[in-house]
């Protein structure tokens, strides 16, 4: 589940735990895995399995979205963060 070679790997967390995605890192990235869990969220078993993977855990906030919410919603903002969503004038 874990297995990637990403650039960054991204597990969203819940109830706030974790840094704010937007912050994360100000570089572009290469390449980005997003984990987004099931509905009630990731156990601690599996945060905990994520993060000696590699990966960071990230929050969207303190609300608690639907899983096929979350998705789009960090998609979106990854995007705008690190992609090309708004990224200026087309020509």
């Amino acid at each position: 589940m874990w297995a990637g070679a990403a650039e960054l790997r991204l597990l969203l967390a819940e109830h706030g735990a974790g840094e704010d995605l937007m912050a994360i890192a100000a570089d572009a990235v290469g390449s980005l895995q997003l984990i987004v869990g099931p509905e009630g969220g990731f156990n601690l078993a599996e945060t905990a399995a994520a993060t000696s993977a590699g990966c960071t855990l990230v929050s969207l906030g303190p609300r608690i979205l639907r899983a096929e919410t979350a998705a789009v919603a960090a998609a979106a903002l990854a995007q705008a963060r690190w992609g090309d969503l708004g990224a200026g004038p087309r020509t």
